[in-house]
């Protein structure tokens, strides 16, 4: 498998390589693409992972957080062969000691887990697990709306009606 890596990250150089010295405009695209693969059973997965350096919330945070979500919406399914954390942190251009960090949280949580000379990978995740995760991070995120709705005198009626609204637009008809 690492083997097939390398061969695979040597033809995205290469291609892109060529791409710019015969001047096609998607160059960049292909290497965009490249930074952001890992070769899975010979499928090529792409981890949509963004860092906000302007950002107040720690990089190791970021890079935890849109992994953890990842895994427990089931876009990475168990078994899934993550990028090696040098290779995540040049794709991310961060430290490797931040992307270590990350891993090693999420290890800790149980969401990943890595083997000596074979690579780090997505742990198969329970049920209840993922259940009160999602239910967490939405509790989050709703309480943060309420407090902004009370900081900037928003009656709760309103609030009330503006969430029912939103859903009714937002969701998929059932």
């Amino acid at each position: 498998m690492a083997g097939s890596y390398r061969i695979e990250n040597y033809a995205y150089r290469s291609l892109a390589l060529l791409m710019i010295l015969i001047g096609y405009p998607c160059y960049l695209l292909v290497y965009l693409t490249f930074l952001f693969t890992r070769i899975y059973e010979g499928v090529i997965l792409i981890l949509p992972i963004e860092v906000n350096l302007n950002s107040s919330e720690p990089i190791y945070h970021q890079i935890k957080h849109q992994l953890r979500d990842l895994i427990v919406s089931g876009q990475l399914p168990a078994g899934t062969s993550l990028p090696s954390i040098r290779a995540l942190a040049q794709s991310l251009s961060c430290s490797v000691i931040t992307t270590r960090r990350a891993y090693q949280d999420l290890e800790y949580e149980g969401l990943i887990y890595t083997r000596q000379g074979r690579g780090t990978f997505v742990a198969e995740v329970k049920t209840d697990q993922s259940k009160k995760y999602k239910q967490e991070v939405i509790e989050q995120a709703l309480n943060e709306a309420i407090q902004t709705a009370i900081r900037l005198h928003y009656p709760k009626e309103e609030l009330q009606a503006l969430f029912q609204k939103l859903c009714t637009e937002i969701f998929p008809s059932e």
